[in-house]
């Protein structure tokens, strides 16, 4: 059952061991059970697997909605039915919010089950509409009508969530308005030891998607009417800007900023206090960025590949030589907590707002690495590094339709370099300054290298994207 779930993260791994770990119930009858698993490549990791019986005939039959969920044929005495992943059952999403809601503790085989929740939640109880939001990814999200969103985790690591930690933080000690306010909170663990968090509830934000969805799909109906036109009125539109919401960089830069001012609010709280930024961060970083350039040069090495990435090959020395400059940078400012994975698809369009959402961090990063102080410029390069994205993804859906055309090319290009100038400029104004644009370009460099070895070995039509970035960034060009 495990490799065949899209949140399983050992995907072509052989599984050394499976234990499955049964915890308390709540609501009507649905176990917190954990699986641990352990693989030769990966070692051992734990997912929350919670579980629930559908008694009927009709739940094990083909076409049953359940039957991708369902672990096993049941029977008790005369009745049959299914053992599904209760994640997946809307009523195990509303017993986990009454549970957070009464605060509830339960304990059982060697695990306890902890809840807690703000007054908020009240507003939750009794909603006719509960319903899965999206795809299933890394974790499993159920909307409350249009009040509440709870989101279900499944890997399990023990420690400080960093999506309730800054949610809590940006809800109780800032006035930061721009993301969803924290609800609620349930943590599973082995009795003695350190909890993990299971699920968190949220307010729902009304809103047209996220970033990514909304922005490429407007660009791709903008790269459209500018291909069928092809006048001189559509090269003047260039110049005169993009409708909405192809100009929501600027609103997202400003909430950027004000992202990054709130999590500097003055506190006493070690785990969000600001530190000065030393030297020795830079220096760090700055080996993190030549240990992703080696990987990515490998990987380009071992790959087909075209002749701008032979010319990137070839200036391999002159990457490392500049990333060695980049790590000797002056250290100004401070470090803080960031959202540490962010993109066009970390932010949601909500009317001509944005609203940013999912503080987890890098999924391969460890909840250490994920809590650690940084500093916002890493953010500011991700979010630069999805506008090269967003632009070749709707170049590419044009590609894929029959449409190729210079004027949609130079067009997306207009419109990333377009996006990119208001993006720093209003995230300069709300944040009080961009600071080091040498550490700037280092984490641009991080990106572009990073976004190589995963390209190469995954995507490798796509590979052309963060190769040119690499190149423009040493040319001195746009990101």
């Amino acid at each position: 059952f495990l490799p065949l779930q899209r949140w399983f993260g050992a995907k072509g791994e052989k599984l050394r061991k499976t234990e499955v770990l049964p915890g308390p119930e709540i609501g009507d009858g649905y176990a917190l059970t954990v699986a641990q698993v352990e693989t030769a490549q990966t070692g051992a990791q734990t997912y929350f697997l919670p579980l629930t019986a559908l008694w009927g005939e009709e739940h094990v039959q083909f076409g049953a909605p359940t039957l991708s969920a369902t672990l096993a044929k049941v029977r008790r005495t005369n009745r049959v039915g299914a053992l599904v992943d209760a994640a997946r059952d809307t009523g195990f999403a509303e017993a986990m919010v009454a549970a957070m809601r009464k605060g509830t503790e339960a304990s059982a085989g060697g695990l306890t089950f902890r809840a807690d929740g703000k007054e908020g939640l009240a507003a939750l109880e009794d909603v006719d509409d509960t319903r899965p939001l999206g795809v299933e990814q890394s974790n499993v999200s159920i909307a409350f009508a249009d009040r509440g969103m709870l989101k279900i985790y499944r890997r399990l690591r023990p420690g400080r969530q960093p999506d309730i930690e800054i949610g809590r933080f940006l809800t109780e000690r800032t006035d930061f308005a721009n993301t969803p306010a924290f609800l609620g909170e349930a943590t599973l663990g082995r009795e003695g030891g350190e909890p993990a968090t299971v699920a968190a509830c949220f307010a729902f934000v009304p809103n047209q998607g996220d970033g990514w969805s909304v922005v490429v799909d407007a660009l791709v109906r903008e790269l459209e009417d500018r291909v069928l036109t092809e006048s001189a009125e559509a090269e003047g539109a260039v110049e005169e800007g993009f409708p909405f919401p192809l100009d929501v960089a600027g609103v997202l830069g400003q909430r950027t900023g004000e992202l990054h001012r709130a999590l500097a609010t003055p506190t006493d709280d070690p785990a969000f206090g600001t530190e000065k930024l030393r030297k020795a961060d830079i220096s760090e970083w700055a080996k993190d960025v030549r240990a992703q350039a080696d990987d990515a040069f490998r990987r380009l090495e071992a790959a087909e590949r075209g002749a701008e990435a032979d010319e990137l090959l070839k200036r391999r020395k002159e990457a490392d030589r500049l990333i060695r400059r980049l790590g000797r940078t002056r250290s100004e400012g401070v470090k803080s907590r960031i959202h540490g994975d962010y993109h066009l698809g970390q932010v949601l369009v909500a009317q001509a707002d944005i609203v940013i959402i999912d503080f987890e961090g890098e999924p391969r990063r460890s909840l250490e690495e994920r809590r650690a102080k940084s500093s916002p410029l890493r953010d500011v390069a991700g979010m630069l590094r999805s506008f090269d994205y967003a632009a070749f993804a709707a170049l590419d859906r044009l590609g894929a339709k029959g449409i190729e055309s210079e004027t949609a090319a130079d067009t997306a290009r207009a419109w990333r370099d377009r996006a990119t100038e208001r993006f720093l400029a209003a995230y300069e104004d709300a944040a009080g300054g961009l600071g080091n644009n040498d550490l700037l370009r280092l984490f641009l460099l991080q990106k572009v290298f990073y976004e190589i070895g995963y390209e190469a070995a995954n995507r490798p039509a796509w590979l052309s994207i963060p190769v040119r970035g690499a190149l423009a960034l040493m040319d001195e060009g746009t990101p």
